[in-house]
């Protein structure tokens, strides 16, 4: 029983704190020039590779009928990527062919961080624009006010999360502590979950409306499976940590209330029995 209810106090839920901690820190770092590795941890990618002429304006018909033919030399001499992947506090560009990628770069340009689609290709087309769809436009300023508020409730979640680690350390024997740290764990929770909800449904959306509108340009949006699995993996190894807490309460208190009752057992003293009739002497 000591081994399991040590295991249920200690182990289980502070190993939830560290994969949670550990997953939300890949999230914030994917596609960012801070972290090489973890390039391939993203929400979206934005497809270049198919594009035509038809998607950019700033020349005449004649020129745009000759673009057409050579569109890919032409968008990498002006510097336009194959792709973009967008993450959560920036977006890596490169050139993609038969799948693969290469000269692969990764930006920060704000924090919190959005991806300004328009801005990031038009700067790069030296007097060309990109067309976008007056219903891709309206959503990019939603997808601007909710990219910085995910960015914002990650970095929150994050640090309830590590709160939860360090204020875990010293629940030992503590029910009252164990109970601000299942506070700490429900709160580290509820954020994590709400960000990688806004970033699901946002990224989600984004690649549905771009598709039917775009698509027709040959760009293409789409959703990185690999970028949904770590953020809800993360959700649900932060609810893991608050439910391992609640019972490491109940554990703990149980075991409490056994050693309380044990110290209030009733003392009963020696009485001496009396001997004879106790009314001789009347």
């Amino acid at each position: 029983m000591g081994l399991g209810r040590n295991c249920c106090i200690t182990l289980f839920p502070m190993l939830g704190t560290c994969v949670t901690i550990a997953l939300v820190v890949v999230m914030l770092l994917g596609a960012t020039p801070k972290a090489p590795g973890l390039k391939d941890v993203y929400y979206l990618r934005l497809d270049l590779s198919n594009a035509t002429s038809s998607a950019f304006t700033g020349s005449d018909t004649t020129l745009t009928s000759s673009v057409d033919n050579l569109i890919q030399s032409a968008l990498s001499d002006m510097g336009v990527a194959n792709y973009y992947d967008v993450g959560v506090s920036g977006y890596c560009a490169g050139t993609l062919s038969d799948g693969k990628t290469s000269n692969e770069t990764c930006y920060t340009p704000e924090i919190p961080f959005w991806f300004d689609v328009e801005s990031i290709i038009d700067d790069q087309l030296n007097g060309f624009t990109i067309v976008l769809p007056d219903d891709v436009q309206d959503y990019l300023n939603i997808v601007k006010g909710c990219s910085k508020a995910m960015w914002v409730i990650y970095i929150i979640g994050a640090i309830l999360t590590v709160l939860t680690l360090f204020s875990g350390l010293f629940s030992f024997h503590s029910k009252g502590v164990t109970v601000c740290v299942s506070f700490l764990a429900f709160l580290s929770a509820i954020f994590i979950v709400v960000a990688s909800a806004i970033g699901t449904a946002m990224f989600s959306i984004f690649s549905h409306y771009f598709n039917n509108e775009v698509e027709k340009y040959g760009i293409s949006a789409d959703v990185n499976s690999k970028g949904l699995a770590i953020t809800w993996i993360a959700s649900a190894a932060a609810i893991w940590t608050f439910v391992w807490w609640v019972v490491a309460i109940c554990i703990g208190s149980t075991h409490r209330r056994r050693n309380m009752a044990e110290e209030k057992q009733p003392f009963i003293g020696y009485v001496p029995q009396q001997h004879g009739n106790p009314y001789n002497h009347y």
